[in-house]
């Protein structure tokens, strides 16, 4: 979950981790139609949760708890860069991206690993189109899949 490079709780500390985020600031009714309708094969459901450790431990955020209703349209991948711009474009005063150390990595944004690189990171802040986004890597995308089929041990 790419939430874990920035002050938004992934939902470790609850009993739900990685199903859900949030922070005390979203502004979930803002948020919600656009995800709902922008984000085939899944239901962002608007909750409330406190986490018992890790980020906001003992406070309440408000996020979302995400429900797959088809697995082969969801895209969770393309759905966090969006649900991180979308937190980015209401609320661009609390949203904050961890500093280094992350995984060895002393110098890059931990969000920079866990996305990719700047780039994307840098698109989503300047609240790029997440299609065109998405369409810079399509093309790698689609190469890696037809080129590792062959070592695909189920079909």
């Amino acid at each position: 979950m790419i939430f874990e490079g920035t002050n938004i709780s992934e939902g470790r500390g609850t009993t739900l981790p990685f199903e859900q985020f949030g922070a005390p600031f979203l502004d979930t009714a803002a948020m919600a139609p656009i995800l709902n309708r922008d984000v085939p094969g899944a239901f962002f459901r608007p909750v409330c949760f406190q986490p018992t450790s890790g980020k906001w431990q003992d406070q309440v955020c408000k996020g979302f708890h995400i429900h797959v209703t088809d697995r082969n349209r969801f895209d969770p991948y393309t759905a966090s860069l969006l649900a991180l711009q979308m937190i980015i474009r209401h609320h661009p005063e609390a949203v904050a991206f961890k500093p280094p150390p992350y995984e060895y990595e002393y110098d890059r944004l931990p969000l920079d690993l866990i996305i990719g690189d700047a780039s994307i990171r840098n698109d989503l802040c300047s609240l790029k189109d997440i299609t065109e986004i998405r369409n810079q890597w399509k093309s790698e995308v689609e190469t890696f899949k037809t080129d590792s089929q062959t070592c695909y041990l189920y079909k």
